[in-house]
């Protein structure tokens, strides 16, 4: 009865630990350009909101500057 339990508890950990697993929240990085002077920036990486932010950010900075970026959302 011992290994039964012990053999049930193993398989609910791992169950757990893998279904957790699959809930990481997803990578998307920002691939931007500059249209004008047609400078590549870096790629910015993080959470989706981060990256949104981001792309905001820079567009409207950028308008403010004379500059017109282009940008592009993808998964990492």
């Amino acid at each position: 009865m011992k290994k039964l339990n012990l053999s049930v508890f193993t398989l609910l950990i791992l169950f757990v630990a893998f279904g957790l697993s699959s809930c990481a929240k997803q990578k998307y990085c920002a691939q931007c350009y500059e249209n004008i002077s047609g400078y590549y920036a870096s790629d910015f990486c993080g959470e989706s909101d981060e990256v949104d932010d981001y792309i905001q950010e820079l567009t409207s900075s950028g308008a403010d500057v004379g500059q017109a970026w282009s940008c592009s959302k993808v998964k990492e």
